[in-house]
């Protein structure tokens, strides 16, 4: 096995750097995830190696000169996010397509028909909308690509609709209160005495 000079994997940690997503093309290693599967780059060892957090839950790394992988297209991208939160999808949790609340069982909401993964019922109807439209049953706006879902743009460093700021209001050195913001609603700016308890609980200001 060749190694690669200082130089070479100093590029490859320029071009791999921690957070890409990639995709697998050759791996030579009886234990590899499927050829095609997606991952995330955690590191890029000395010896040339692009360690992955594979979505099958494998870690195996992209050994220098020896297995091949790519760094995924937006498309591809916007795939492994879907597919990542689909695994980890639970009880309570926020729709991946627009990020608006799913309260109760997820088993009671839609199944979207763009990817495995449920989403809330108003994005299961826009679906079904959309689906109209492209069959040319009636007009209406495109259907939405995955690259611009919710959950896509979260890690792409966005924020949850229902984040909450909490800014500590300092009087003669003590803190006697918070005054709470949702910064995808400007204005909408609330004061509460306990917003660990807000926090915690991923209660919603717009719901008070």
């Amino acid at each position: 096995m060749n190694y690669p000079d200082k130089k070479t994997v100093e590029e490859s940690r320029g071009q791999y750097t921690a957070g890409t997503v990639v995709i697998l093309d050759k791996m030579v290693d009886e234990q590899a995830p499927p050829i095609g599967t997606a991952g995330v780059v955690t590191s890029v060892d000395d010896i040339g190696t692009i360690h992955v957090d594979w979505l099958t839950g494998s870690t195996l790394g992209i050994a220098y000169e020896e297995d091949e992988c790519h760094i995924a297209t937006p498309h591809e991208a916007a795939l492994y996010y879907i597919n990542k939160e689909a695994k980890e999808q639970h009880d309570g949790s926020y729709c991946p397509r627009c990020g608006d609340e799913m309260p109760g069982s997820l088993h009671t909401h839609a199944v979207s028909r763009r990817a495995s993964i449920i989403v809330c019922d108003m994005c299961g109807v826009k679906e079904s909308l959309e689906d109209a439209v492209q069959a040319g049953v009636m007009k209406g706006e495109a259907p939405l690509p995955i690259e611009d879902w919710y959950i896509v743009k979260k890690n792409a460093g966005g924020k949850h609709p229902y984040h909450i700021e909490a800014t500590e209001e300092i009087e003669d050195g003590v803190v006697i209160g918070y005054t709470v913001t949702v910064p995808e609603r400007p204005g909408a700016i609330a004061h509460c005495d306990k917003p660990n308890e807000i926090l915690a609980t991923g209660e919603s200001l717009m719901e008070k």
